[in-house]
This record gives C-alpha cells, sequence and structure tokens, in this order.
C-alpha cells in the first residue's frame, strides 16, 4: 500500500468515526462558508427534524424552520458573532418538525476569520434539547405552584392563629372573671372545673402556638449563617432558668462546634430537647449532657438525659405529631416538640434519631433518652 491510498484509508475511517459518533450522540452537524454563503448539514442534522437526508438545504431553508418567534434573536446572534471580536457561538431556538411540532435546539460552534480578520467560516452542531427543555418548563410551574401553595399555607396559619387564639382568649377569660368575682356562690366542683377549663385553654394554645411554628418551619427565608451551639445552648439554659431550678435539674455540656443554620431554629431545636428531658424526668434530678462527634461532613449532636427512658417500640413514633412518650394525663405537652425538631433538623438537611443506651430485649424503657441529631458543617 502506497503513502497515498494509507492517506485515503485514514481519512475515510476517520470520517466513518466522525459520522458514527454524531449520529450516536444525536448530533446534528453544519458547517457553513460565510464567502460562497453555502451550508453543509449532515444526514443527522436532517433526521433530527425527520427530514430526508438526501434533502438539499441552505440558509433560506435553516431560515424557513426556525419558530417565527425566535427567528429575529437567532439571526441577530449570528450577525453580531460576526461583527464582534468574539469566535465562540451559541443560540437556543425551536425548529419545525416534519411532523409539525416544534423541537428545542442548542446550536453551538465556532468562528474562523482570515488572517486579516474576516470571518470565513462557522462550523457547529445541532442538539435537541426539547426534552430538557420540557423538564425544566415542568420545575418550573411546579416551583411557581409550590410557592402559591407555601404563600397559601402561610397566610391560613396566620389566620387560623388569629382566628383560634381570639375565641380562647374569651374562654380563658369568662374563667377567671367567674372564678375570681362568683367563686363564694360555686361550690368546690364548680371551682374545680373552671380551674380545668382554664387548663384546657393554656393547653390549647400552647398547641396553636406549637402548630403554628410547626407549619412555618420550612417557609423560612433566612439565609444560613454560621452558628455557635455553644451560645446557643447558653441562651437556652438561660431563657428556661426557672424550669431548671424548679426541678433542681444539672446540664453539662462539651465545647459545642459552630454549624452552618438558622440560629433562632437552632434554639427553638435545643430548647424543646433540653425542656424534654427535665419534663420527662425519673425519681432522680434531671442530668443533662450534650456533646458533639465529628463525622465526615457532618457534627453528630448528643441530648442525653436520666429521665424515664423511651421505649425501643416508639423510636421512631415520637416524632410524629401528637405522639406522646407517656400518657397524656400524666405529663403536660401539646405532643408537637419531638415533631417540630425534627423538622427543624431536616429543614437543615440533618438526621435526627434515638439512639438506644441500652440492648434490652424485653422493649421497655432504658434508663434515660439519647437523642442524636446531624448538622453540617460551616
Amino acid at each position: 500500500m502506497n503513502a497515498s491510498n494509507f492517506d485515503t484509508e485514514r481519512l475515510e475511517n476517520a470520517e466513518q468515526r466522525l459520522e458514527l459518533a454524531l449520529n450516536g450522540g444525536d448530533v446534528g452537524l453544519w458547517d457553513w462558508n460565510l464567502q460562497t454563503d453555502t451550508v453543509f448539514f449532515s444526514d443527522q442534522w436532517h433526521r433530527q427534524l425527520g427530514l430526508d437526508p438526501s434533502q438539499v438545504s441552505d440558509v433560506n431553508h435553516w431560515k424557513s424552520r426556525v419558530h417565527p418567534d425566535d427567528l429575529q434573536a437567532a439571526v441577530k446572534r449570528i450577525d453580531d458573532l460576526i461583527h464582534s471580536q468574539d469566535n465562540e457561538y451559541e443560540s437556543l431556538f425551536r425548529m419545525k418538525h416534519a411532523s409539525g411540532d416544534y423541537r428545542w435546539i442548542l446550536s453551538r460552534g465556532r468562528l474562523y476569520r482570515s488572517e486579516d480578520g474576516n470571518p470565513t467560516r462557522l462550523i457547529g452542531v445541532h442538539l435537541d434539547v426539547t426534552d430538557q427543555k420540557q423538564n425544566e418548563s415542568r420545575l418550573e410551574e411546579q416551583a411557581r405552584q409550590l410557592d402559591a401553595t407555601n404563600e397559601e399555607l402561610k397566610q391560613f396559619a396566620y389566620a387560623a392563629s388569629h382566628d383560634l387564639q381570639q375565641p380562647l382568649r374569651g374562654i380563658a377569660n369568662y374563667s377567671r372573671f367567674l372564678l375570681e368575682d362568683y367563686s363564694d356562690r360555686l361550690d368546690s366542683e364548680g371551682i374545680r372545673l373552671l380551674n380545668l377549663q382554664l387548663a384546657a385553654a393554656q393547653r390549647l394554645k400552647h398547641l396553636i402556638n406549637d402548630l403554628l411554628v410547626y407549619s412555618q418551619i420550612n417557609l423560612d427565608q433566612v439565609p444560613f449563617a454560621e452558628v455557635d451551639l455553644g451560645e446557643v445552648l447558653r441562651e437556652v439554659i438561660e431563657s428556661i432558668e426557672l424550669l431548671i431550678r424548679e426541678n433542681d435539674a444539672s446540664i453539662e455540656f462539651d465545647s459545642l462546634p459552630v454549624v452552618s443554620g438558622i440560629r433562632f431554629r437552632l434554639v427553638q431545636l435545643m430548647q424543646n430537647l433540653i425542656e424534654n428531658a427535665i419534663k420527662y424526668r425519673s425519681s432522680d434530678s434531671p442530668f443533662i449532657r450534650v456533646s458533639a462527634d465529628e463525622k465526615d461532613d457532618v457534627w453528630e449532636i448528643v441530648v442525653q438525659d436520666n429521665g424515664v427512658g423511651i421505649k425501643r417500640e416508639h423510636d421512631e413514633t415520637v416524632f410524629q405529631v401528637f405522639r406522646r412518650l407517656e400518657n397524656p394525663g400524666q405529663i403536660e405537652g401539646t405532643g408537637v416538640g419531638l415533631a417540630l425538631c425534627k423538622r427543624i433538623v431536616h429543614r437543615h438537611g440533618g438526621e435526627i434519631w434515638v439512639d438506644p443506651i441500652s440492648d434490652d430485649s424485653q422493649n421497655e424503657a432504658s434508663p434515660g433518652t439519647r437523642i442524636v441529631f446531624t448538622l453540617k458543617k460551616r
């Protein structure tokens, strides 16, 4: 085989590989000679539009298939490129398929110039991105619907809170009025019932507030910032100082890390966990220890107490709304606290769970509870 035949064979092999690659990748090739104003369109370019590859195409044929709403911008993009110092070309437009439908085409290429800077050739590829554009449109529509739904939920939450709180305040005020001004006309049973009504109104108020907070967490528009968990815990301890003293509780914590999050939500999270640990105390004085363990790209925060513990069968259900650790009549609470903790942790991209302190086979509550949650590093 002489050198000429060898070079011809190599060229044919290269052309064949290029054609196979373009067809396999569904890529249409075009080559526009700006000096002769002639354009080569590859077979795959034609197939993308459902056209016969043997059909002769030119610039006017291309223009005739560009969507009328996109044509002016598509032509201007080429003109601007030719009259600029840039050589990279990219344009997105719709082209009419043989079926009559329009397909979204992403066109990319490069402008070549002569030594004196005059444009001579524009070569590029066509990529059919219709599926991608349709997916983007669906996602944008879903995002718009989600924004609208979130706004409706936000308005509903505020309205529900206001509309429920107003009659509730009336019930509580009338009950107090009866107790203060008419207690001498009531027997012990009447006074007991009024006190129960006041307590029920107070519980309902707390429940409404907790549900309002719960519904608002995922609507937060506050950007994440660096939050020192040590400062957060000290703030919590200060805010519930009376509760701590009344229960003779002790709280210890190691050096806690700085994490990425929303500060006031992390305060709510830690306060709920500390209050729960005190509320569900055993006969011993509450002892709570907060620690942190570094794990790859997150911090594991551990809140452990010496309280009544949680039965293994309830390890997951305690994080559901209205699920209580004990009989509601025994310990005050709304059943929203741990559910709120879970939502706050999820809002921060973390997980929360009950980590068993002892491996009991009887499914009894262990002596104390260890709650673990993860937060991303700053």
